[in-house]
């Protein structure tokens, strides 16, 4: 089987698709941003009424308490499945730029700056023209749609 790129009409010759089984981890990364944002409004708005004035005790031990131990289960939740972004083919990191480009999947992504690479871990991919700064979640600035190890095909929508 091979994989198809829509964005230059033509299928990548050798390589694999693995589309099905990286949805089911891209749909995993979806649902843990929501479940935090979810979290985090109704969280602001048991506050509410503490913030307008005085509850009573009873508010304090039946609503605030429980939440905040749901949050504290839900941050530890969060930093604990943070990262785990893995390619179903080779099993690495897909967050870490490496030999392929993340958003096109060509070879031979390359170092942004050649004077301070060290302290400017830019990549740049030559192919779609794009300097691809590493991060995780919400501070990465691109999509996933190839693995960075493998160049293997995982979807087009992108994580």
């Amino acid at each position: 089987m091979t994989a198809f790129d829509s964005k230059f009409d033509s299928e990548i010759p050798g390589s694999r698709d693995f589309s099905g089984q990286f949805s089911a981890i891209a749909k995993r990364e979806q649902n843990r941003g929501f479940y935090r944002l979810i979290f985090g409004i109704v969280g602001l708005l048991a506050w509410l009424p503490i913030m307008l004035g005085h509850p009573p005790r009873i508010y304090t031990i039946a609503v605030i308490i429980p939440l905040c131990i749901a949050g504290a289960g839900v941050a530890l939740w969060s930093v604990a499945t943070k990262g785990r972004l893995k390619c179903p083919s080779c099993s690495h990191k897909l967050e870490v730029l490496e030999k392929y480009c993340p958003e096109c999947g060509a070879d031979g992504l390359h170092r942004a700056s050649t004077v301070i690479p060290k302290i400017d871990p830019t990549m740049h991919c030559d192919s779609c023209d794009k300097d691809l700064m590493p991060g995780s979640g919400v501070n990465r600035m691109f999509k996933i749609r190839y693995c960075g190890h493998c160049g293997v095909f995982l979807n087009n929508e992108g994580v």
